[in-house]
């Protein structure tokens, strides 16, 4: 059976079955949790209108979570509805969630995307590995093109701490010339609220002041957003959900990392170093330490998020494509627009769907779906 959720309460009064469900998938990411999911929304994306969509077996056992939402595009002269994720662009990808023994959940869940009941003008997903549940079942229906969207990198771990790569002597030469310039700077795992409150507000800061020179501005620049985020954080420590990896002296946060733990492995969110010591790479430094403490006990990866950024080649890490997958809009708009765009001359709705990031999709050219992480 399927239910589409659109209100606050609804989606709490679910969560802690969502939660299960999300730790029996072999495909989950913390960022199919509703802990993370709907943290992350009610924080930074609360503008996102909820469209959920749930699928339940005959004994109302929760089987499927799609946690989707209505955002609003301007697509040619008018703002069309989106169906994407709930909580935008803050996690770093993006999945159905669906209980094993019930593939059947994720056909129901995708062709209730594209009933005409849903009050989206089109459909985009973004953020999905190869092995992910939403690509596949846009490679097994027509209603969805699917492209390459950009690569993430991940790091195999070890008792010593994974594969530091090529630069290992230059990080610990770095690191000597950091307690050099400053003798108390040292490197902390904060694991629990106690530990994470003090420091987590100034993390925050850290980050607002890395990013106010830059084009695209902090996800801390709202104030509110930031307290709210604090508060948040600190609780999922205590529930080893979260970690925030810092280097500190007494007195001053010189970087820190926020880190979510799954399943065996952690997942890199956000870092924020001093703007005045960038000469210290306090950034990799600090990456290289987290990857260490995360060997040493135990965890099996270190994934180092989207993107192509180029401190990521400091380590021997995997690269794999992303990709996004878009449809077209069930709708009376979608097809009104079409319309006009064909009369006009103007194909805004072709350009959406044809290209993604400027690539066309391609079978040739999509990466092939790959063993889970999580898998031992």
């Amino acid at each position: 059976m399927i239910k589409v959720l659109t209100t606050a309460p609804e989606l709490r009064a679910i969560a802690s079955e969502w939660d299960e469900l999300a730790d029996r998938d072999p495909e989950s990411s913390p960022y199919q949790s509703a802990t993370i999911t709907l943290g992350l929304w009610r924080i930074f994306a609360p503008h996102v209108r909820p469209q959920v969509i749930t699928a339940r077996n005959g004994d109302g056992r929760l089987v499927g979570v799609l946690p989707t939402g209505i955002h609003r595009r301007r697509l040619g002269p008018i703002r069309i509805r989106v169906l994407g994720p709930l909580d935008l662009w803050y996690g770093s990808y993006f999945d159905a969630v669906v209980a094993a023994e019930h593939p059947e959940a994720l056909r129901e869940i995708m062709a209730a995307t594209r009933r005409r009941g849903v009050p989206a003008d089109t459909v985009a997903f973004p953020h999905l590995r190869p092995g992910s549940h939403l690509a596949q079942g846009a490679r097994d229906t027509r209603d969805y093109l699917i492209g390459v969207e950009s690569i993430r990198h991940e790091i195999p771990l070890a008792a010593t701490g994974g594969d530091a790569g090529r630069n290992t002597r230059d990080i610990r030469r770095t690191w000597r010339r950091l307690l050099e310039a400053v003798p108390t700077a040292r490197y902390e795992v904060l694991a629990t609220a106690a530990a994470v409150e003090p420091w987590i507000r100034r993390f925050a800061d850290l980050h607002r002041r890395r990013w106010e020179a830059k084009p695209t501005a902090s996800i801390f620049a709202d104030h509110v957003a930031s307290r709210a985020f604090s508060s948040w954080f600190a609780r999922l420590a205590d529930q080893d959900l979260a970690e925030l990896h810092v280097i500190r002296t007494d007195e001053a946060l010189l970087a820190g990392l926020c880190v979510f733990r799954w399943q065996g492995c952690i997942y890199g969110w956000r870092q924020a170093a001093d703007p005045a010591m960038a000469k210290h790479g306090l950034g990799i430094q600090l990456t290289q330490q987290a990857m260490a403490t995360a060997g040493a006990r135990g965890d099996r990866l270190y994934d180092m998020g989207r993107g192509a950024e180029s401190y990521k080649d400091t380590w021997s890490a995997r690269e794999t494509g992303l990709l996004r997958s878009r449809a077209p809009g069930p709708g009376i708009r979608w097809s009104l627009l079409e319309f006009a765009g064909q009369a006009l001359g103007r194909p805004w709705t072709r350009r959406w769907l044809q290209g993604v990031d400027g690539v066309k999709p391609a079978a040739a050219t999509l990466p092939t779906a790959s063993a889970s992480p999580h898998a031992p």
